[in-house]
């Protein structure tokens, strides 16, 4: 049901279109358009939206951070070049009172480089047109020098009162994401969680994988390390699919914020971790069932390898069906 302040809203998005900032074009002019280009080269567009999920306690906040923090460098990530340097927004609906931590562990990490990321718990709903106008509003004042990505954690508890399975709720919430990510020219990536069958790709409604432009797939791998892997990328084929170390930082607080009371109530015994971007690809599928063929696997015990390692359903049933047609079982 959309309330008379909704109405207000799109009627005012309406009046924004009348007065010409979404122009009509023919090719000619269409021809004189600055392309778009890339975030990070072959992995995120500039301007576009973005899903990363993984299960609870995979370290997806550190892996927000790394993004981050190379953005804010052009440190390359994965591999991938870093087209734009700039500042990242986390929009925090939880773990606000420990980010400022995990991101001062990345600076300490990087030698004392300064991580260029402003953070805010402002509770946004991505249902709701109105809020998402305040929130446009509200960082075009914040004046946040070449802001290049935001970042939505997580999208369970921004996304407002819809239903998670519902196709036309969700169509909602993205179109309210890309208005964002438009009207700031940025992108926008937002957290969410896998759904009960870990398997099958990000939890709710098919409506969220289609539209957006990049779907990145986040691990735990033990106690010290994180795979990532692209499931989805628009305009270019997937490249991203490597496992990085986390490493164990003691905290320090920088030296102008040594009597700032978070820092002493932290004491001397804080520590946190940071994701090392180092790049570290991962094997492909077929080439790891090729592994555990030599170590002697049986099919049943090949397939139970691979879902160990988090392949998928239908990664794995094209890979045993290549090898079957070799004559491998």
């Amino acid at each position: 049901m959309i309330t008379e302040f909704e109405r207000i809203a799109e009627n005012a998005l309406v009046e924004i279109a009348k007065r010409n900032k979404y122009p009509i074009l023919d090719l000619e002019a269409w021809s004189q358009l600055k392309p778009t280009g890339a975030l990070i080269e072959n992995m995120l567009p500039a301007v576009g939206l973005g899903f990363l999920y993984g299960p609870t306690q995979s370290y997806k906040s550190f892996l927000t951070i790394a993004l981050g923090g190379c953005i804010s460098t052009k440190q390359p990530f994965a591999g991938c070049e870093v087209k734009l340097q700039g500042n990242t927004l986390f929009c925090l609906s939880e773990g606000f009172e420990q980010f400022g931590f995990r991101a001062r562990a990345w600076e300490i990490y990087h030698d004392e480089t300064d991580f260029l990321g402003r953070f805010w718990n402002y509770p946004i709903n991505l249902s709701s047109s109105l809020n998402v106008e305040a929130v446009i509003e509200q960082i075009r004042d914040a004046a946040i020098p070449n802001l290049r990505m935001i970042v939505i954690d997580t999208w369970i508890k921004s996304a407002g009162h819809i239903s998670g399975n519902s196709d036309t709720d969700n169509i909602i919430a993205i179109t309210n994401a890309q208005r964002i990510a438009e009207e700031l020219r940025c992108f926008v990536l937002m957290v969410d969680h896998p759904g009960k069958d870990v398997d099958r790709g990000l939890r709710g409604s098919s409506a969220k994988e289609q539209g957006v432009d990049v779907i990145l797939r986040q691990k735990a791998i033990g106690e010290r390390k994180v795979s990532i892997s692209q499931e989805k990328a628009k305009d270019h084929e997937t490249v991203v699919n490597h496992i990085f170390g986390l490493k164990q930082i003691q905290l320090t607080p920088k030296p102008n914020q040594e009597s700032n009371a978070r820092w002493k109530k932290l004491g001397n015994s804080g520590v946190s971790l940071c994701l090392d971007v180092t790049e570290t690809k991962r094997k492909s599928w077929e080439t790891r069932a090729r592994d555990y063929l030599d170590q002697g696997c049986d099919e049943e015990t090949l397939r139970a390898r691979l879902r160990g390692d988090g392949a998928k359903p239908a990664d794995i049933s094209k890979v045993v069906k290549k090898l079957r047609q070799e004559g491998n079982f």
